[in-house]
């Protein structure tokens, strides 16, 4: 048994390994939560990587709270069976906490009001996460302390060195349950299971573990318990209960998105728009609705495209075509498979290469429309490809193609940007015979005002920084073509006309003398356009300096708040003036002189208590620096592969691998009675976060982004190893700072909760603040710096709290002093 109930007087009859056990498995409960709660809401609020900073910094936000309040629990203080109960209750809670905040995260625009295709205001993000995820980081931040104090209360005699090894241990297999859960997510549970049949198992994975743990049944009882839950759960999968709640979710989702009508609108209309498909992808969350022979694509939220659509898709089309209507290779990237590509085979192509990173997609235009997908697949011209766009680019030099069609969604995200940005139009220079040409598009605005200029400016400057003729049209959404000087490009209305004329394509809607009076092209409005653009002639949008997202940014949060958008924007304008070193130097003038009047204090009780605050700081910018660095390093993966959907599992499992042997060599350094050893974990933890940032950069600067070696599977493990350095930092500095604050003072539960709490406060602001702020406005090298800076006052404050401790004697009797 994990829990004995031999004992009445309240004295430890607790198991220590199941105690270790359950925190393993919470550990594993909670990451899962974590990923498919964060993958809900990327979903629910349009994939914006704000998202990601928001949702992450609210987690952590809410599981330090959750240690606070243990730290100030006093029920059951020394009476672990009681406590273990508690902690099974917690445990058991999150079988039925997680199904119901899925289901409030489908509804949740609908709950706030949000209309199809708009961007849910920042406050609103901000609270509803919150409050959507507060019940079951509350059980995560009281679990911990929780555990820990169960661990040490059966211990006589506990000083700050004898409390290190439980608690070390505690924090060890929560990490490793982490580790374990992203591992089982990303790999097993997701590739094979629906959104129900997980909900399903976790939950019955959560109750058993609560039961062995809270003793009420002995053992048999407790395995017979255990087989009856499994038996329940065949049950609902083979009656087809499962697959009825997964239909319902489907549909909770798609309607809060505006894909769906609300059911009172659909029976009031006959039916209307029908959900004919859907599908989860490793990459995306797919949809395909139908209303009157008219498909809709779906992805995370956003319109990918509609068929059948003939009159857009051909005046799109031939609006391109018409600048070189006998070209021979043509490349798309992205589009409609039975749209754009179905036109574009009208001309006299001899090749067309359709590139579509999410081989989902073409699954679902062949299933919804089988006999145009046929009439595409089976002309000899074609070549599918399912291959990131960037990589393909990257790859495969020197094909000659003479026109290049991107069809990219707003750059709204990280991995979109990164197909407006001058690195990938190099790659595609690459991929261009000599007087072949590129075809892209943004959406502005007509007048282009402020923030909407410069998102079209940054554009625009990418494409001139590669191509000697970039030529843009008047319009909402601005078409660009760009090519060398041999492309023949122009925007003559008698010329283009006159091409479209020759070409003798047979259309149901375009005309060619749409040419003679088009008003995008109408020479003065093209010329204000350019204008426009050249006054900011800065901007030019690049993988590691992401201008064009950051002013996607900006308009986004004009609609999130005023106050926000300010402080975007002046952020924006300091980028180049080194703000971020002014800040830490700031914050490392004031550690300076609060720790040399701390030193001066000769009394034990002031400077113990500046010590605890010292310690407390650094903790939570080891936090904050670990959680910012990740949130760059998301960040990076989007822009070099583009699958950050795919891979949340396995990145949070990276970081927890990372965990595991620095909470070891943490755990063996705070027990030693020396000061300097202890000393030693907290230090290299600084030294370790500082330079990370630091390397990062300096790879940065040496590899070739958004190509090879970069873009490959070299880079993927580069951010891997990355992410697990900085989880190794932070369980390197947990036991020393867990261990300083014992010498100090704090029992051995407080502590604990203490430091958990710092750790968990300041990697919420830093995924707040560098997510939601810093990121956008600093870039990639700047927020690297920004970091590096950061763990340079905080390691001056943590050699401040090593030589106050060492100033004082007989701080422990058991040998800090």
């Amino acid at each position: 048994m994990w829990c004995s109930r031999n004992r009445t007087d309240g004295g430890s009859a607790i198991a220590p390994g199941g105690v270790l056990w359950t925190l393993f498995c919470f550990g594993g409960i909670a990451t899962v939560a974590q990923v498919l709660l964060l993958r809900e809401f990327m979903v629910a609020l349009l994939g914006h990587e704000v998202v990601i900073g928001v949702f992450m910094g609210n987690w952590l936000l809410a599981v330090a709270l959750g240690s606070v309040l243990a730290g100030r629990l006093t029920v059951g203080q020394g009476r672990p069976v009681r406590d273990a109960r508690l902690l099974a209750c917690l445990l058991g809670a999150q079988a039925f906490l997680l199904p119901a905040q899925v289901l409030l995260v489908r509804n949740l625009r609908t709950l706030l009001g949000v209309p199809p295709g708009e961007w849910v205001e920042l406050a609103a993000t901000f609270w509803s996460s919150l409050a959507i995820v507060l019940p079951t980081c509350l059980s995560v931040g009281l679990a911990f302390p929780l555990a820990c104090r169960i661990l040490t209360a059966s211990r006589p005699g506990v000083t700050p060195a004898s409390a290190a090894a439980p608690v070390a241990w505690a924090y060890a297999m929560d990490g490793a349950g982490s580790m374990a859960g992203g591992i089982l997510l990303t790999f097993a549970l997701l590739p094979r299971l629906s959104l129900a049949a997980m909900l399903a198992l976790l939950g019955t994975a959560s109750l058993y573990a609560a039961i062995r743990l809270s003793g009420v049944l002995r053992r048999g009882a407790a395995a017979a318990a255990g087989l009856l839950l499994t038996g329940l759960l065949a049950v609902a999968s083979l009656g087809g209960a499962l697959d009825a709640f997964q239909d319902r979710l489907a549909t909770m989702r798609w309607t809060g998105l505006g894909a769906l009508p609300p059911a009172r609108e659909a029976s009031e209309s006959g039916g209307g728009v029908r959900l004919v498909a859907t599908a989860t992808s490793v990459y995306q969350d797919l949809a395909v609705t139908e209303q009157a022979g008219q498909f809709v694509l779906y992805a995370n939220g956003h319109v990918q495209f509609a068929y059948p659509d003939s009159a857009a898709v051909e005046h799109e089309v031939h609006f391109v075509m018409a600048q070189k209507p006998r070209a021979r290779r043509v490349l798309v990237m992205g589009g409609n498979p039975v749209g754009e590509v179905a036109e574009i085979l009208k001309f006299p192509v001899a090749e067309l290469v359709h590139v579509e990173l999410d081989p989902m997609v073409s699954a679902l235009v062949r299933r919804t429309a089988p006999a145009e997908f046929a009439r595409v697949a089976a002309d000899a011209r074609v070549r599918f490809m399912h291959e990131d766009a960037g990589r393909f680019a990257a790859r495969a030099g020197g094909q000659a193609f003479d026109v290049i069609f991107v069809y990219a969604p707003q750059p709204t995200t990280a991995a979109l940007n990164r197909f407006y940005t001058v690195e990938f139009y190099r790659a595609l220079a690459r991929l261009l015979a000599p007087d072949g040409f590129v075809y892209t598009s943004v959406r502005t605005s007509e007048r282009l005002r402020d923030e909407s200029a410069m998102l079209g400016a940054s554009v625009y400057h990418a494409l001139a920084e590669v191509f000697d003729t970039v030529l843009v049209t008047a319009e909402e959404r601005n078409r660009l073509l760009a090519g060398g000087a041999a492309a023949g490009l122009t925007f003559d209305r008698p010329t283009l006309f006159g091409r479209s004329r020759e070409a003798g394509v047979e259309t149901r809607f375009f005309r060619p003398e749409y040419f003679l009076g088009c008003d995008e092209i109408d020479p003065a409005k093209t010329a204000f356009v350019r204008r426009r653009f050249a006054d900011y002639p800065g901007l030019t949008n690049r993988v590691l300096q992401p201008v064009t997202y950051f002013h996607e940014q900006l308009i986004w949060s004009r609609w999130s708040g005023a106050f926000l958008h300010r402080g975007m924007a002046q952020l924006g304008a300091l980028r180049s003036a080194g703000a971020p070193w002014l800040a830490a130097a700031a914050v490392a003038a004031l550690a300076a002189a609060g720790s040399l009047a701390a030193r001066s204090a000769m009394r034990r009780r002031a400077a113990g208590a500046w010590v605890q605050g010292l310690v407390v700081a650094t903790t939570a910018s080891t936090g904050f620096a670990a959680m910012g660095l990740q949130i760059v390093l998301l960040f990076l993966f989007q822009a070099l592969f583009g699958f950050v959907y795919a891979r949340v599992g396995i990145l949070v499992a990276a970081f927890m691998a990372g965990l595991l042997p620095g909470v070891a060599a943490g755990r063996w350094m705070a027990r030693a009675e020396r000061l300097a050893v202890v000393s030693g974990a907290m230090l290299a933890a600084e030294v370790l976060l500082l330079g990370l940032p630091l390397a990062v950069v300096a790879v940065l600067a040496r590899a070739s982004v958004g190509g090879p070696p970069a873009a490959g599977v070299g880079g993927e493990a580069l951010v891997y190893a990355a992410v697990a350095l900085s989880g190794a930092a932070v369980g390197l500095q947990f036991p020393a700072a867990n261990r300083f604050l014992g010498a100090w003072g704090a029992a051995p539960g407080r502590a604990a909760a203490t430091a958990n709490a710092a750790d968990h406060a300041g990697a919420a602001a830093g995924a707040l603040l560098t997510g939601a702020v810093l990121l956008p406005c600093l870039g990639v090298r700047g927020m690297l710096m920004a970091l590096a800076a950061m763990k340079s006052a905080s390691a001056l404050c943590a050699c401040c709290a090593v030589w106050l401790t060492s100033g004082v004697r007989s701080v422990d009797r058991n040998g800090m002093g």
